[in-house]
């Protein structure tokens, strides 16, 4: 059993130092920790592609190749360009106005792709040529853009939390209205930071006066994307629609969007579907591989001993969530945010459990701790994604980008210590 365990994790982290894509890794490290608990003859072979089988086999993971495929349609469609135009109509004319306009963007879109990397690179594309026209510098405008992208990760619908709903088996719906107000929250903080920046760069507003008549013409514009989150959201909450229906419908709708504008053809769609197709394959292969490695976990006790083991040192709440962040924050640096919920939260949530946390909460806060791993090196996606947008190098936008890695860090520790934030709006509204 010891051998068994211990070979586990670092046969898994072994095979990651070698450059072994992660689903590999965890299915591979099973295989191979099986040999130890008793032989090539013991091993049950035909538990694996059974547990690897019924792991992907729910209707509510449906919504992960769905929401994703809505998010490439939106990115192929041009949309952001219109909630771009419509957002800059009444901020133009304060202090780093075009900025807000990124950030403001990034969270509406965040309602429309649940994905952080599809909304830094549908802004990027949209918003870095229009900011250098006004004198921004590509490095602070990718940065920002990078940061304000992971908003998609936690204003829903998020895919990271369909995740996480799928590894502890709860609500998506709460999920999702959990990470509203923190969302928001991050979205503020980015701002203020892009204020003291502009301030002290000379980054001024256009110097021209609000324009209702410009406000009703861009309204008008981005109309009907702007209604796609209340029909999504709305429905979810409303119990119209479940978030795998949501999910399907925001494609169609993002179809829709597309025909609407003008913007979208079958070459468009067929090039949002293989994209689509290959993010989702990855995803659902990964959930899969973990939860072959989570059945020995759990086979071996790894989690409860962990459990034990924390518990034995401390039972204090406040220490234990930092400690959890502390390893997310070290996690997000080498793995994917749904990576490291299916390799992590399996283990923390017999801990979690004994301490009386509410799940909807840890789970809006794992998502909110692993998405900053979207802007730090060596990994962070989301500086990938920005970079050739931005034309710039990869190191000059991680300087411009540590200012707002620390908002997000402070919104986390932040959470620790008000779980209401997260908590209210899934309490008042669905409970």
């Amino acid at each position: 059993m010891a051998a068994a365990s211990i070979s586990l994790f670092v046969i898994f982290f072994v095979l990651i130092i070698l450059s072994i894509p992660i689903a590999i890794s965890l299915a591979l490290s099973t295989i191979i920790s099986l040999l130890f608990l008793g032989g090539l003859d013991s091993i049950p072979l035909i538990l694996i592609p059974q547990k690897l089988f019924a792991s992907t086999d729910a209707f509510s993971l449906l919504a992960i190749p769905y929401f994703i495929f809505a998010g490439n349609i939106i990115v192929e469609a041009g949309i952001a360009s219109r909630l771009v135009q419509f957002f800059y109509s009444f901020t133009h004319t304060i202090t780093g106005g075009m900025a807000h306009v990124c950030t403001l963007a990034c969270m509406f879109f965040a309602a429309l792709s649940g994905s952080s990397a599809a909304n830094a690179a549908a802004i990027g594309k949209a918003m870095i040529p229009q900011m250098e026209k006004h004198n921004y510098d590509r490095a602070f405008s990718g940065a920002l853009i990078a940061a304000a992208g992971c908003i998609g990760m936690i204003i829903p619908p998020s895919i990271a939390m369909v995740v996480f709903a799928m590894t502890a088996e709860v609500s998506v719906a709460k999920l999702f209205l959990g990470g509203f107000i923190p969302g928001v929250i991050i979205g503020l903080g980015i701002m203020i930071v892009t204020y003291m920046v502009s301030k002290k760069n000379g980054y001024v507003g256009s110097g021209r006066k609000l324009d209702i008549k410009e406000i009703m013409g861009s309204f008008k514009d981005a109309f009907w994307a702007l209604t796609l989150p209340v029909i999504v959201l709305g429905g979810i909450y409303l119990g119209i629609f479940t978030a795998t229906e949501a999910a399907a419908i925001s494609v169609f709708y993002s179809i829709f969007l597309g025909i609407i504008y003008r913007e979208i053809n079958m070459e468009k769609i067929w090039n949002a579907a293989k994209i689509s197709f290959i993010e989702s394959s990855t995803i659902i292969l990964l959930m899969g591989c973990a939860a072959i490695f989570g059945w020995l976990m759990v086979s071996l006790s790894i989690p409860q001993k962990v459990a034990s083991g924390i518990l034995g040192l401390s039972t204090n709440k406040l220490v234990i969530m930092f400690l959890i962040t502390f390893i997310y924050l070290i996690a997000g640096c080498f793995a994917n945010p749904s990576a490291a919920i299916v390799l992590l939260v399996p283990i923390f949530l017999p801990l979690v459990q004994k301490l009386g946390i509410d799940l909807i909460y840890f789970g809006v806060f794992t998502v909110v701790a692993l998405s900053i791993g979207m802007i730090t090196p060596p990994v962070g996606p989301d500086l990938f994604v920005i970079t050739p947008i931005a034309g710039v190098s990869f190191e000059s936008i991680v300087l411009k980008v540590i200012p707002f890695i620390l908002v997000m860090i402070i919104v986390t520790i932040i959470l620790i210590f008000l779980p209401g934030l997260i908590t209210f709006l899934p309490d008042v509204f669905l409970n």
